[in-house]
């Protein structure tokens, strides 16, 4: 990697592009028993409903009706609603002077698509005389969703800023800093890339809207660990060297061999850890165990052994800018709390 690392550095940035590029097709939901094993006795009751009904029998909506029309207006609101060609059934299951409710029964799963857009067509239906609501497990994912959607960018981004923060104050370069907290989400989106890839273009499957969070959390705080090992290292190398052409390239050939010999055997446990849960009969589980293998085994592999070394050998003495090597400058990170 310090010899050539523009030619290292373009193959693992071009991998980890491929590699997150379904990111752009994913989309999130929720898995229900249609995707257990079907030795499973919920899934067995799925498919008997959807074989006699709809796939969507198994997760019906709810849907109240408000109106001044009473009754005769509530029923030509049911009829108007069966017409959908997305819904099997609508039939008024309780009513009162006002207000009737409705068992809308979708013909599509739960977790499909179609079904998410016919939550959203029926609460469309609602006016300011006539209030439409819509209820139930399938309605509750789509809202559900709808908030996680809405909330994730933030959350990447105040994690990103604040990690800039941290490694700022820990480090004192900017530079290093910077490039850092970017390179921690490559990992993350790698692995999420993977899993669109996996189960929702080949098995179908929408991600569990959760799992984004989930894994950034989870996978951010791990590549941070692998990230101060490394640059605390390299660091105290670099200050302690003499201060010639060579001493980036010193720093980072001893910072990276020292830390690779705790960070290869951790990542290699937190596999396979992960791979475990990977096997699990249990959809959510399974997305779960493949996202944070493989997250890690890139985070601990290009990430860590290409990309860290071949951007640091490119950008020289800036990524310590404004420490010079040979300085009297304090050793900062895990190593000088190990000290």
């Amino acid at each position: 990697m310090t010899e050539r690392p523009w030619r290292y550095l373009a193959f693992a940035l071009a991998t980890i592009f491929l590699l997150s590029s379904p990111i752009a097709f994913m989309r999130l939901g929720q898995l229900d028993a249609g995707v257990d094993p079907t030795s499973h006795t919920q899934r067995r009751a799925y498919d008997i409903i959807a074989a006699k009904f709809t796939a969507g029998a198994n997760d019906p909506l709810l849907v109240t009706y408000t109106g001044a029309g009473g009754n005769p207006r509530a029923e030509l609101f049911r009829q108007e609603v069966q017409t959908d060609s997305d819904v099997a059934s609508a039939t008024i299951i309780a009513r009162s002077e006002t207000t009737s409710v409705l068992h809308v029964v979708p013909v599509a799963a739960g977790r499909s698509t179609r079904t998410a857009d016919l939550v959203d067509r029926l609460r469309s239906m609602s006016t300011a005389e006539s209030p439409v609501r819509v209820g139930g497990a399938s309605a509750a994912y789509v809202d559900f969703t709808k908030r996680i959607d809405e909330r994730l960018m933030l959350v990447v981004g105040v994690t990103i800023a604040l990690s800039f923060v941290a490694l700022l104050i820990s480090f004192r370069a900017p530079v290093v800093a910077a490039k850092s907290a970017v390179l921690n989400g490559f990992s993350i989106a790698a692995s999420l890339g993977v899993i669109v890839a996996v189960f929702q273009l080949a098995w179908d499957w929408p991600i569990p809207s959760f799992m984004p969070i989930l894994v950034f959390a989870l996978v951010f705080g791990l590549s941070m660990d692998y990230e101060v090992f490394i640059l605390s290292r390299v660091r105290e190398d670099y200050l302690e060297s003499t201060d010639d052409d060579d001493a980036n390239q010193r720093s980072i050939v001893s910072g990276v061999a020292s830390s690779a010999q705790v960070i290869a055997p951790a990542a290699l446990i937190m596999i396979a850890v992960f791979a475990g849960f990977a096997l699990d009969p249990d959809g959510n589980i399974r997305v779960i165990g493949v996202a944070l293998s493989v997250a890690i085994l890139i985070d601990a592999t290009l990430i860590r052994l290409v990309v860290i070394p071949s951007t640091m050998m490119l950008l020289g003495r800036l990524n310590w800018w404004p420490a010079v090597p040979g300085g009297t400058a304090s050793k900062t990170g895990v190593v000088a709390l190990l000290e």
